[in-house]
């Protein structure tokens, strides 16, 4: 059997400085999650096989996709929603082709996807879809990747010809301005983003851009030495100022279904495809859109499309730790995944740092989606003046204009039949939302949704105690049997 060696492991992008699709503690707390913490989600290999394929450590996979970027206007390389994404491609006897094929779709989806996604910086169309017009005006979902596919490195100066790729940020540039043609790829998206709003009755909002920003910058510990002077529930005149500021921005967050869609029309005409963001009154900047919370999810789907339609279906795509696709059965299909999940919450000096915060362990192919407010250096825990305690995190509940703040410090979820996009908007629903609330949610998924009769949804909510180390997991109960107390976290039935 042929020794397959692992390759590209290290990301050499930048982001040559620009505003990231995360913001920079954000990418910070990911890496570190990935390198110190270990791999989330990596299998713990049996020692005794029935397969003839006999895996005893990483070795036997082969990580792709480190090393992709998209080239922003400004000449940089942008890593891809500036996480480690990756595929843990694993065959029997494989070949040197099969791994080059995987690099392919990699190479050819997730920069698409990261430049169409990103709110903060510029690209070029020619960059991002050279001569090849069938993959804008189509989603890449229902076409053939070049084999071998091209990757496009340019650098500065760029011809005076090339054109600016409309992307997320020149749509929400385009507030009040009319209808914006734009890649379908975008446009399909939006119309997820919209329908996850309004299905999830704004528990997940598209809408929260201008909010998420200035919550990026307020829990920013790195920045912010006493973010409880300024927090705008503190009784300081920076607190009051950010008081009124959050609240004009939450103003203009539309909730309803009718809002969203006066907000936010799509459209096709002569097979193309159209965005018209409205606002009145609204300046530009004060109300944007973000995907951050299913793009990830979306570019798992279309390369998982893209290696199934390859015959390359064996392996797990790892999305920045939140947005997990595993294609395939275990490497023996009679063994299960056997995974570690964890939380840089539960991580303390009593435990060692350790962040395993429950095991899970699966028999088949799966999709995972873990959202959560224990980013390193970007939470925090205020007290009101009456005592209320609030956490401040990233995940933004866009009917307070606040970090959501119901006790929940992580949400997972395991479907095998939810896509990654909706997966994806579903735990940032489950965080913005009582547990009760979120059970209903997901049986209200689980009736409109499944199709098979061995179709699963379960959920787990891991909780904290206020600012304290004490924890404990609240899970579905068709979900308990799969899931193992670590560090003391205890679980149990909802």
């Amino acid at each position: 059997m042929k020794k397959v060696e692992i390759k590209d492991q290290k990301s050499t992008s930048t982001n040559g400085g620009k505003k990231s699709f995360l913001n920079p503690h954000e990418v910070i707390a990911l890496v570190l999650t990935t390198f110190i913490c270990g791999f989330i989600l990596l299998p713990k290999f049996t020692a005794n096989k029935t397969s003839e394929f006999k895996a005893s450590s990483l070795e036997d996979y082969v990580l792709l996709g480190y090393g992709v970027s998209a080239i922003t206007a400004a000449g940089s390389k942008d890593s891809p929603f500036h996480t480690d994404v990756y595929f843990m491609y694993y065959e029997d006897n494989g070949t040197d082709a099969e791994y080059a094929r995987v690099n392919d779709i990699f190479q050819y989806t997730v920069p698409k996807i990261h430049a169409l996604s990103d709110r903060y910086n510029y690209y070029y169309t020619e960059t991002i879809y050279p001569d090849e017009e069938g993959f804008f005006v189509d989603s890449i979902l229902n076409h053939s990747i070049p084999n071998p596919a091209v990757v496009y490195q340019k650098t500065n100066p760029f011809p005076q010809s090339e054109t600016r790729l409309n992307n997320l940020r020149v749509l929400n540039e385009n507030l009040n301005k009319g209808p914006l043609e734009i890649p379908f790829d975008l446009y399909n998206l939006l119309t997820i983003g919209k329908e996850m709003t309004i299905y999830t009755n704004s528990g997940y909002n598209m809408f929260v851009g201008s909010l998420s920003s200035f919550w990026d910058q307020q829990n920013d510990l790195t920045n912010n030495d006493y973010p409880q002077l300024n927090d705008p529930r503190a009784n300081t005149d920076e607190g009051r100022a950010n008081r009124t500021l959050v609240d004009r921005l939450q103003s203009y967050i539309p909730l309803t279904e009718e809002e969203v869609n006066s907000t936010l029309s799509l459209s096709t005409v002569d097979g193309k495809y159209y965005a018209n963001f409205v606002a009145p009154g609204v300046e530009v900047g004060d109300l944007t859109i973000t995907v951050g919370g299913i793009a990830k999810g979306y570019c798992n789907e279309i390369i998982e499309t893209q290696m199934q339609s390859n015959e390359l279906g064996k392996g797990v795509i790892y999305g920045g730790a939140s947005s997990i696709n595993a294609l395939s059965g275990y490497i023996d299909p009679s063994l299960p995944w056997k995974l570690a999940i964890q939380s840089n919450a539960v991580a303390n000096s009593a435990n060692g740092f350790d962040a395993k915060a429950f095991g899970f362990s699966y028999l088949g192919a799966f999709g995972m989606s873990t959202s959560g407010g224990d980013s390193l250096w970007s939470n925090y825990y205020f007290e009101d003046d009456e005592g209320n305690i609030f956490h401040r995190h990233h995940i933004i509940d866009a009917r307070t204009g606040e970090p959501s703040n119901y006790g929940i410090v992580d949400v997972n979820v395991l479907s095998n039949f939810l896509t990654g996009s909706r997966l994806d908007a579903l735990t940032t629903a489950l965080m913005c939302l009582p547990i009760s609330e979120g059970e209903n949610l997901l049986e209200n998924i689980r009736q409109d949704y499944t199709a098979e009769d061995n179709d699963i949804l379960y959920g787990a909510w891991l909780l904290q105690a206020g600012n304290t180390n004490v924890f404990n997991i609240k899970a579905e109960a068709e979900y308990i049997p799969l899931l193992s107390e670590l560090n003391d976290v205890k679980i149990s039935k909802i």
